[in-house]
């Protein structure tokens, strides 16, 4: 999913990447992967220098930039404009720096706390106009948007808001040297215009071009095993469990002493005089033997009475 919004496959205007690491490697991973895709790749240098892009990516073709970066002195002392104001000078500098058609490019910005403060949406103190999330809606509207983050830098509560209003976010986590996949991993939701919702997690590495490799994170934890061979769980065992048809049959055939059929009960047990239950519940009858001593007479008549 997230290789198909980054080759331009996955229809998706306003993108939000979210960085938790600490270097800024997975940036030039991504800007690579976008300038070598089949759309032109417009950076929006607020945080750095279009000569140290230049430097330090490797990308075969022609590369735009909406160079900022000499701007910061005008960052302390900028007003707040409205949005379509920001959208028109925004898309009036893109056009300037070369772009023929906009709507088959992207825009990467590079920060989103300079971009706020350049066009007047973030105060001095950090302080997020409300405006600055309709405004990156809008322009992304005319040109799709990456937009570059680093969540320990924004409130709690302007992630959010970022994450509710951008059709697709990445984000991006370190290595954790306990877990299963070592290696760092991605979380993404893509809200498509169906209004259906895909997420997909993944881990990532730099490939051998430095652009971002990205695998699934439930074929590494989980691999698919093919032609394995059924293990007998007897067949280590110091004991035979195995039978073959004619010890089942015998077996099967074996009367043990504790089980009674109904047909050699009544020899077993004697008739029905020995031992019985009735309804009444249990009662004894007894069955004299030949030498037991029987007196029909009273023993009660030699008492004196």
């Amino acid at each position: 999913m997230f290789q198909s919004v980054l080759n331009g496959k996955e229809k998706s205007s306003f993108n939000i990447i979210l960085d938790t690491n600490q270097d800024q490697c997975l940036k030039y991973m991504l800007l690579n992967t976008l300038g070598n895709s089949n759309k032109n790749l417009i950076i929006g240098c607020y945080q750095e220098s279009c000569e140290s892009y230049a430097k330090k990516l490797r990308i075969n073709k022609r590369i735009y930039y909406d160079d900022q970066f000499e701007n910061y002195k005008t960052l302390m002392n900028q007003e707040k404009r409205s949005i379509s104001n920001v959208k028109e000078t925004m898309v009036h500098r893109i056009r300037n720096s070369g772009v023929q058609d906009i709507h088959s490019s992207v825009l990467f910005i590079d920060d989103v706390i300079l971009f706020g403060r350049l066009h007047g949406l973030v105060n001095e103190d950090g302080e997020w106009d409300s405006s600055i999330f309709r405004t990156l809606v809008d322009v992304s509207k005319d040109i799709p948007i990456f937009l570059y983050v680093k969540p320990s830098l924004i409130s709690e509560a302007n992630i959010r808001a970022l994450k509710y209003y951008c059709s697709f976010y990445a984000e991006f986590y370190p290595s954790q040297t306990f877990a299963l996949e070592k290696r760092p991993r991605c979380e993404c939701i893509l809200r498509k215009k169906s209004g259906k919702i895909v997420g997909e997690k993944m881990v990532y590495e730099m490939d051998k071009f430095n652009q971002l490799k990205l695998s699934k994170l439930t074929d590494l934890v989980n691999p698919t095993i093919t032609n394995e061979e059924e293990v007998d769980p007897t067949s280590n065992l110091t004991f035979n469990l195995r039978l073959t048809e004619a010890e089942k049959q015998a077996k099967s055939n074996t009367v043990l002493p504790y089980l009674i059929d109904d047909e050699n009960k009544s020899l077993l047990l004697g008739d029905k005089e020995g031992v019985g239950l009735t309804s009444k519940g249990g009662e004894i009858h007894y069955t004299p033997d030949d030498f037991d001593d029987f007196d029909e007479e009273d023993p009660d008549d030699d008492l004196d009475i």
